[in-house]
């Protein structure tokens, strides 16, 4: 009986002891199966994030509670290449009795949008590198010099585009342009294509030594022609031909008989004749002067001035002389021609593999539009890229796509936008295939124009067109809307909706304060992150040049702005680039009092604090920003012309 009672007891004790661990154990599979699905919601509101703006999707913590049980939710987001992150979902909350217990689910989302062409900036910035942003640091490279490893040419930079590793710049041709020479012809030859009269000892044209090739000529005679090449030119492949300037050292031998141009013409690589005379109508004087036909901008209206034609040995010039006035025998003396050829390279790609130390990696060919540009935006879908979208700086050739696969790269198309003639555009975005340029303000047509591009070699007519009624100075494109930028005071910024791309409608306007008419009040940045607008503008008053806009509704609605500049300042915000909760703005105005990157952080937009502040290059305009990775990069151009680029990076 004793026994028995022992293990009744015995049993009893057990049962009592496992109801305490079963009750335990229902429990935490309850609070496992909520903190799974929380887990799961958790990592589908990332990917709906993700699928709304790869920006959003950044890293959070947050708290959750069911009943009386409080989850701790933080999320971590990893950037594996430009266009996908690694999400890390974690759950955890206190079990009974105090136990420590955490749920973690991982995915992976990608940006398939921006991997044909778009931003490749980090937009995740960890705890450690909001630290460092703190003190950025900055390294200056002047395009010309340091990088393109050419110090005669001043490369003033209009925009740039950083994507996989290269950074595609743009230059328009103002300033000194690089140029070779004067060089001397190789070879002097008498032609017979024109004239009666030949030269004798013509070989003497060839150098500045007072010895000249000389003509006779009678009255109302012409010579045969002086024609001069081999001027021995290695102009860079990759140039684009801007100017011939040709000097002819001359001299007639009688102020009463005279000697004239008769004929002045560039030889072709192809030894034809080019179709432009340029023969001057003034007598030669009587002792040697130089004359000069053409120059640092001028073509001879020529149209395939390849840097290959100009270094071959048949370019050259022609030369014939005329009779002038009197009746009398008279002689034409020329002791040397001589020819200088100014080119540009409008566009260069540079190599960011190391991000702090560009190298150049190609540029443009022969472009028979000879001003270069104002804006660029590339779409590829190879590690190099394949098609530059740019605006140039034509009055009637206006827009241009770049094949980027060639070594010199080379333009594909050459299009000019329809009542457009004799302007200038401003800006273009480029967005799944299509192009979206603004316009100073058109008293004859429209500032907004779209074009399909996903044929980039035959570009039709303009898809739509929106009469702005004010220059645009910035386009951003998201979720079916334009962002535009304008010069108008009383509207910085409008919103188009182009869910129907062929007839853009107007959603909304902004006006920033003041609400009163103003010469300045300059729309310039725009930055998207969601269903937020940050908008940069210039104003050189008290007000602010940045202003944080909510736009889920037809009127962007201000959440929150700030006052970028200092004491005695007049300073505008050119560009904008937000990554996390910092805003990264470049900064500066059209008098060129230099540019600086100023950081702000805008995670309470009410209240935007600045974080830091780095002068760049002094007594410069902004010209171009962009970002790839965790590395800044932002052009300028200081006042002698000679453009620059500020590599920016967090230590």
């Amino acid at each position: 009986m004793l026994i028995a009672m022992t293990v009744l007891l015995l049993a009893f004790s057990a049962t009592m002891m496992l109801l305490p661990g079963i009750q335990n154990n229902t429990v935490d599979t309850e609070v496992a199966v909520e903190a799974l699905n929380m887990v799961e919601r958790t990592l589908e509101n990332q990917q709906a994030l993700a699928r709304k703006d790869f920006k959003l999707v950044n890293g959070t913590t947050s708290q959750e509670t069911v009943g009386n049980l409080t989850y701790q939710k933080v999320v971590t987001a990893q950037s594996t290449d430009y266009f996908t992150k690694e999400v890390t979902a974690t759950v955890s909350w206190g079990g009974m009795y105090n136990r420590a217990q955490n749920m973690t689910l991982k995915t992976v989302v990608s940006n398939f949008e921006q991997s044909v062409g778009g931003d490749t900036c980090d937009s995740i910035l960890t705890d450690a590198q909001k630290v460092s942003w703190a003190t950025p640091q900055v390294t200056h490279r002047t395009l010309g010099a340091q990088i393109m490893g050419d110090a005669s040419g001043l490369y003033p930079i209009t925009d740039i585009d950083a994507y996989r590793k290269r950074l595609y710049v743009a230059m328009n041709t103002t300033g000194t342009l690089p140029s070779i020479g004067p060089r001397d012809a190789g070879t002097a030859v008498n032609d017979t294509g024109t004239g009666t009269v030949g030269w004798a000892t013509v070989t003497n044209a060839r150098a500045n030594d007072s010895a000249y090739a000389t003509a006779s000529l009678g009255n109302a005679q012409t010579t045969n022609y002086i024609k001069a090449t081999n001027f021995g030119f290695v102009i860079p492949q990759d140039a684009t031909i801007v100017g011939i300037r040709v000097e002819i050292d001359r001299r007639g031998s009688s102020n009463t008989n005279t000697v004239r141009d008769n004929v002045v013409r560039l030889v072709r690589a192809d030894n034809t004749l080019g179709g432009t005379n340029k023969a001057n109508t003034i007598n030669w004087p009587t002792s040697d002067a130089v004359d000069t036909y053409g120059g640092a901008n001028d073509l001879w209206g020529e149209t395939g001035l390849s840097a290959s034609a100009i270094n071959s040995s048949n370019f050259g010039v022609v030369i014939s002389a005329a009779s002038g006035s009197g009746s009398g025998t008279r002689t034409a003396s020329v002791d040397n021609i001589r020819i200088t050829v100014t080119y540009t390279r409008q566009f260069s790609v540079l190599n960011i593999s190391n991000p702090t130390n560009p190298t150049f990696d190609k540029t443009l060919g022969s472009n028979v539009v000879s001003q270069g540009f104002t804006s660029v935006a590339v779409a590829t879908s190879t590690t190099a890229g394949n098609y530059a979208y740019v605006t140039t700086a034509s009055t009637t050739a206006q827009f241009q796509v770049i094949n980027l696969t060639p070594t010199p790269a080379i333009v594909l198309s050459t299009y000019r936008i329809p009542n457009a003639t004799g302007l200038v555009p401003n800006t273009l975005f480029y967005k799944d295939g299509y192009v979206y340029i603004g316009f100073p303000n058109n008293p004859s047509g429209d500032e907004f124009v779209i074009l399909d591009v996903h044929n980039p070699s035959v570009i039709p007519a303009p898809l739509a067109t929106f009469s702005v009624n004010a220059g645009v100075n910035s386009i951003y494109v998201k979720s079916g809307y334009a962002f535009i930028a304008t010069n108008d005071p009383l509207r910085e910024l409008i919103v188009l909706d182009l869910n129907n791309l062929a007839s853009p409608v107007l959603r909304g306007v902004y006006n920033a304060p003041p609400l009163t008419t103003s010469t300045f009040g300059l729309g310039k940045a725009l930055y998207t992150v969601g269903d937020t607008l940050y908008f940069g503008r210039y104003y050189i008053n008290s007000d602010p040049e940045l202003a944080v806009l909510d736009t889920t509704s037809a009127t962007p609605t201000l959440l929150g702005s700030r006052d970028v500049n200092g004491i005695s300042e007049t300073r505008g915000v050119y560009n904008a680039i937000v990554r996390s909760n910092f805003a990264f703005l470049f900064t500066g105005n059209a008098t060129g009092s230099g540019t600086k990157l100023q950081v702000y952080n805008v995670t309470n937009p009410a209240s935007i604090t600045s974080v830091t502040a780095a002068d760049l290059i002094t007594g410069s305009e902004p010209r171009g920003f962009d970002c790839e990775s965790n590395v800044l990069y932002a052009a300028s151009v200081p006042s002698t012309n000679r453009g620059s680029i500020s590599i920016i990076t967090a230590p």
